[in-house]
């Protein structure tokens, strides 16, 4: 026979994901015979799972009928099997009976997986323990029909009172459009007065689906409202329907969108190395330029560094709190770039998301975005990108919409740009717009005077991440790697220490012999190439031979430029068989 609250099991799930939205954690509802009735987050996937091998906190609570806190899962654990359970990923617990005359029916758990939940609970705990038991009380009384209306007014009620405490707007209405209660962001958000009656005249579904929030545009006394949120229907014993709305506004939707999105990594230029003047002229130009809202370009070989600088003109910049959206547009199918890019509205092409999606343009908006390898952009693309360079605006694909959007684009590419605007492979257009600010690195083989600076970083750094005692580097060694042109930059010079230092085993000091196959041969063939003096001397008087002829004068005159005697020249001559060429 099922459980009672397997009967009401849809209005559980209901109640189940109301709470996980207002208090912000994963929660599960199982019945007494340790069946997942319901469950939100990790637990979605897993409803009717039967978690007797598992839920020993569940356990307790069914024989106690009384609250459980974990406040360190894993640590203050109520049960061996917790206490062996190392691995335990959560930070938090709250197990709360659900009872029925007398006897307890099923558990309400609150689950967080990380401090910021925990401590939100922790700071509204008492109104949060009344709020649970409410919930706890109101799925019970939904088994008996006279109880039911009594209990949802109540939980109404002070559904009231704990919505003020979340950072969303959240707005109750009845099936008539009725706005019953609105806590203070959703007055902010919508712009009207606490208790104030409010109308609205329908939750229409205009665009993108972002992170499980759809995009709606509300009615509200005669005024539209563009917001992103979800609706709850809950619906009585009686017939009566209550929507639950929960929403942002537009801009602080993009903020959660960025917070996930975009890259915290942070790279100051102390963080790049290099002493070289031209490096040290570089960082003074990102310095200057960095608080401005110009185009730079970034050219130089793979491997120089043109991300770091890219990251340090934003990290030096007014912006710097600001998302650094990065995209690489050689790393991207020309058939998705122009999605990732700009973003489409619901229905814009077939296989396409049915909700939309915004674009990583949108993304940086009030920021940096960072467009790598910019000479693998299409042509067709590149018509679209100049508009936004130009005007810092942006269409969605299947829209006619413009976006304003705040951005500074810093792009980058290894290629010559303008051989290909030569070659009609690169807009000239764009390449002007994007050059307002050129940066040029240098490949390594130009500054070697950084390689030795480099590699004593880069084997403190891997000693370090490998816990390696290395004590010192062979000069031989230092020598060699000035020698090699490194035409992966100084991304290889990284790799080639990375590589030394995995294979140096017990030894302390770093030689020649440790050097990767590749370079060890290179280094070898470039010795191979070094010519004898004889054999240059030889080709040298050759030379000069052919330029001025074998005639006794001829021979005078090339003894003379040579700064040697002419019996020194015909016995060279002699030597080197060139009587005749």
């Amino acid at each position: 026979m099922a459980s009672l609250l397997k009967s009401i099991q849809k209005s559980v799930i209901q109640y189940a994901k109301v709470i996980s939205q207002i208090i912000k954690t994963d929660v599960e509802i199982i019945d007494d015979e340790l069946i997942r009735i319901a469950g939100t987050g990790l637990y979605a996937s897993q409803i009717d799972a039967n978690v007797s091998n598992e839920g020993c906190i569940s356990k307790k609570v069914l024989l106690s009928g009384k609250r459980i806190v974990v406040q360190n899962p894993g640590i203050d654990a109520v049960c061996m099997k917790c206490i062996k359970k190392k691995d335990c990923n959560e930070t938090f617990e709250m197990a709360t009976a659900i009872t029925l005359k007398g006897a307890t029916i099923g558990v309400i758990s609150l689950v967080c997986f990380n401090e910021s939940q925990k401590k939100n609970i922790l700071d509204n705990y008492e109104l949060l323990e009344i709020f649970i038991e409410q919930i706890a009380d109101l799925i019970s009384a939904k088994t008996i029909e006279e109880e039911e209306n009594r209990k949802k007014i109540l939980a109404l009620n002070l559904l009231e009172r704990s919505i003020g405490l979340i950072d969303e707007g959240v707005i109750i209405a009845n099936g008539e459009g009725q706005v019953l209660e609105s806590n203070t962001t959703a007055n902010e958000i919508l712009n009207i007065e606490a208790k104030s009656k409010i109308a609205l005249s329908g939750f229409q579904v205009i665009g993108n689906s972002i992170f499980g929030r759809e995009e709606f545009e509300l009615n509200i006394n005669g005024k539209t409202h563009t917001v992103s949120g979800n609706i709850y229907k809950v619906e009585l014993e009686n017939g009566d329907i209550y929507n639950i709305f929960i929403f942002l506004n537009p801009e602080t939707m993009r903020e959660k969108v960025r917070e996930i999105t975009s890259t915290k990594e942070n790279i100051a230029l102390n963080h790049i190395l290099g002493k070289d003047e031209k490096i040290r002229s570089i960082k003074q130009k990102v310095r200057a330029i960095a608080s401005s809202r110009s185009t730079v370009l970034i050219t130089g070989e793979s491997g120089t560094g043109k991300e770091l600088f890219a990251r340090s003109i934003h990290v030096e910049s007014d912006w710097k709190d600001s998302p650094f959206v990065a995209i690489n547009c050689s790393a991207i199918p020309d058939t998705l770039l122009e999605s990732e890019l700009f973003g489409y509205v619901k229905g814009a092409f077939s296989g396409a998301h049915p909700n939309g999606k915004i674009g990583k343009i949108e993304v940086a908006d009030g920021g940096t975005l960072f467009l790598d390898e910019i000479g693998d952009m299409p042509l067709h693309l590149q018509a679209k990108l100049l508009r936004v360079v130009e005007y810092r605006e942006v269409e969605r694909l299947g829209s006619v919409k413009p976006i304003k959007v705040d951005i500074r684009i810093i792009a980058a590419t290894n290629q010559n740009l303008e051989s290909m605007i030569a070659a009609k492979a690169f807009r000239g257009d764009l390449f002007y717009r994007l050059n307002v600010v050129p940066i040029n690195i240098p490949p390594l083989r130009n500054r070697k005077d950084d390689i030795e600076f480099m590699v004593h970083h880069f084997v403190m750094e891997y000693a370090r991440l490998f816990s390696k005692k290395i004590t010192a580097i062979e000069s031989d060694l230092i020598t060699l790697l000035k020698k090699y042109d490194w035409p992966g930059n100084v991304r290889e010079l990284k790799n080639c220490v990375e590589y030394m230092v995995n294979v140096i085993g017990e030894a302390k000091t770093l030689t020649k012999n440790l050097l990767p196959d590749h370079i060890q041969i290179k280094n070898e063939e470039n010795l191979s190439d070094l010519c004898s003096l004889a054999s240059i001397e030889k080709e040298h008087i050759k030379l000069a031979l052919k330029q001025y002829g074998y005639s006794v004068e001829a021979k005078n005159n090339i003894a003379k430029a040579l700064d040697i005697g002419v019996a020194t020249l015909y016995r060279k001559i002699k030597k080197y068989n060139l009587n005749s060429i």
